[in-house]
């Protein structure tokens, strides 16, 4: 199992967490990341904004089985907990983990057109 699967499981052993507070997270997190992002000058706020916006994609698919449910419960608290494998504002890749556990979970849901470039 490579890392970012580990922390996908891991995740999603958790409580489960509904979509409606994921996407308020979601949204809140993408409103600090744009206003921090912008006022860096190393910062990838484009990065961020685009993982957001996956989260977001897969909050508004149709209701899942539990285990995938947990799965973009996983995207979406890697996307809105800083301190991660790369503390999202305090590296200049700081995002880009986000983006591969993304990554990871919309391949597993069958999702690779949400794929994020890295």
């Amino acid at each position: 199992m490579d890392e970012h699967t580990q922390i996908i499981a891991n995740i999603a052993q958790r409580a489960l967490v509904g979509r409606d507070e994921l996407r308020t997270q979601v949204q809140a997190h993408m409103k600090l990341a744009k206003e921090i992002c912008d006022a860096s000058t190393f910062l990838d706020g484009e990065l961020a904004e685009n993982i957001g916006k996956g989260c977001l994609a897969l909050l508004d698919l149709e209701p899942l089985p539990e285990a995938s449910e947990r799965l973009i419960m996983a995207a979406c608290v890697y996307y809105v907990e800083d301190d991660d494998e790369s503390g999202d504002f305090d590296e200049i890749l700081g995002f880009e983990d986000d983006a591969l556990v993304f990554n990871e979970v919309a391949r597993q849901l069958g999702h690779a057109e949400l794929v994020i470039k890295v």
